[in-house]
């Protein structure tokens, strides 16, 4: 869509596993600064419902330390998604799809297949 968005999350498909990343700095010096999430599964995320698989968006529940969200993800390459309404969310949404390397990730790679 061309509009800027300062919070990203990243998803590694091979390993389900979820990052927050947001850019630190301008230019040449930015960083990105990204920290683990853990994919919730089931009915619920939290009190609120998320596990929408519509035609216009779907939903999956991360959690940091005991903090869940509901995160409305695109499809097929849709940077930002859209919400239940059909509005664009504020945050941008990626999917890598590198192979999953055992010995950089240890335990990550281990992860259980799509619940």
């Amino acid at each position: 869509s061309g509009a800027k968005v300062k919070k990203y999350y990243i998803m590694h498909s091979p390993s389900k596993t979820w990052f927050y990343c947001h850019i630190l700095g301008k230019g040449k010096d930015s960083i990105m600064n990204c920290t683990p999430l853990e994919p919730s599964f089931g009915p619920r995320c939290g009190a609120r419902k998320c596990n929408y698989t519509r035609a216009n968006f779907q939903t999956q529940c991360v959690s940091m330390r005991k903090i869940k969200e509901c995160l409305y993800i695109g499809y097929g390459g849709q940077f930002r998604p859209v919400d239940v309404l059909g509005k664009p969310v504020n945050y941008g949404v990626y999917i890598l799809g590198a192979p999953c390397d055992p010995q950089a990730l240890g335990a990550i790679c281990s992860l259980p297949p799509d619940a």
